[in-house]
């Protein structure tokens, strides 16, 4: 599946140099873009790269922030000070996604995968699949998973550009196959069956 935005890039973008790409792009895209806006303005000589903050504190004493640093490519530990520390990382690890726990988890017999951490090798094709996250999580992984399945049930309204992200998607795959048309079916479960209308 790969990295995308769920989030209007347009908003996202530095005003030194607008985005002007798809609103919801691709990883690629996204990474394609910050490297013109660090090569346009010479940003690279501000920038560490491979270092990880593992730790800050503020100093009453010296009046500055303390930064301790993994230099991820050597191993080294640096020690940095500063007057101003801007954290933009996130409200969430970047190295361990967070998973609810829920009464039963451990009986389950599937895989239960974070999409942060998604295996390259999971395959899902004809399996039973339940999205849990109503928000970026599901706006990035129903559409995709989606067109594998052929169909799938969700308790939420898709937004109009995710809707036309699945159908370009869906006339491409028709296009490589040689299809014509499509006819979308609802496959119901053993549960719905006995069901009456």
């Amino acid at each position: 599946m790969g990295i995308r935005s769920d989030s209007d890039l347009y908003t996202f973008g530095y005003s030194f140099k607008p985005w002007t790409g798809n609103p919801i792009a691709s990883g690629g895209a996204i990474l394609g873009y910050l490297e013109e806006a660090i090569e346009d303005d010479q940003l690279d000589q501000h920038i560490r790269y491979q270092h990880e903050v593992q730790k800050t504190s503020w100093s009453s004493e010296e009046q500055v922030w303390l930064i301790t640093v993994l230099r991820k490519d050597t191993g080294d530990i640096l020690h940095f000070s500063c007057n101003f520390l801007w954290m933009c990382q996130g409200y969430y690890r970047h190295d361990h996604g967070y998973t609810p726990e829920w009464e039963g988890m451990g009986d389950f017999k599937g895989p239960v995968v974070h999409p942060q951490i998604w295996p390259k090798e999971l395959d899902y094709a004809g399996k039973r699949v339940l999205v849990i996250g109503s928000g970026a999580t599901a706006a990035t992984l129903i559409p995709n998973m989606a067109f594998m399945f052929g169909y799938l049930r969700t308790s939420w309204t898709i937004r109009v550009d995710l809707v036309s992200d699945y159908i370009c998607k869906l006339l491409n795959h028709m296009e490589s196959i040689g299809a014509a048309s499509c006819t979308p079916t609802l496959r119901h479960s053993r549960r719905d069956r006995g069901r009456s209308n």
